[in-house]
């Protein structure tokens, strides 16, 4: 796995900078998050999930993680959301599946809130072809998110189609 490169910056200046102050300990576990998930959100193509994955998983990283349970659940939870991000820009298509669950595994592992872990629960059922159950719905939704409301809209999909289509349910106005 190497580092995608991307139109708008230098990605290569990006994570070597990030990496050189996870080797010094000058940035916390909150703060590589932070800069991580700006960088993301700041890339409409997603590659940049990618990248962070990649970064994320480096043996430089791994170490600076070490063993402290608290820093290992931050951790978890930041490749939770990464994978996450990466399997939904695959639309559902082939792989996918394999990053929700890698997503639902960290998510169990860096102790994520219950509605988090619904929401890829729901998700996967939907990408397998199987309606979403209302526990699972309830359990996701939240205020601070809309997860409840796309896990409805993936339900009304499939139940109309027989079959998935991420992005168009996803995308979809209820």
């Amino acid at each position: 796995m190497e580092i995608l490169p991307q139109k708008s910056e230098n990605q290569k200046d990006f994570y070597d900078s990030l990496k050189e102050k996870v080797l010094k300990g000058s940035i916390s576990v909150e703060e590589l998050r932070d800069e991580l998930l700006k960088k993301e959100q700041s890339d409409p193509d997603r590659r940049a999930a990618y990248n962070n994955l990649v970064f994320l998983k480096s043996q430089e990283v791994i170490n600076y993680i070490g063993d402290d349970p608290e820093i290992v659940k931050g951790y978890c939870g930041l490749l939770s959301i990464t994978e996450f991000h990466i399997a939904q820009g695959l639309g559902g298509d082939k792989g996918s599946i394999d990053y929700f669950n890698e997503s639902l595994s960290h998510a169990r592992q860096g102790g994520l809130g219950e509605d988090w872990i619904a929401y890829i629960e729901g998700t996967i059922s939907y990408l397998k072809g199987v309606i979403i159950p209302e526990i699972t719905i309830e359990k996701a939704s939240s205020p601070d998110n809309n997860n409840g409301l796309i896990l409805r809209k993936l339900n009304e999909g499939l139940k109309e189609r027989g079959k998935p289509s991420y992005m168009e349910d996803y995308s979809k106005k209820l």
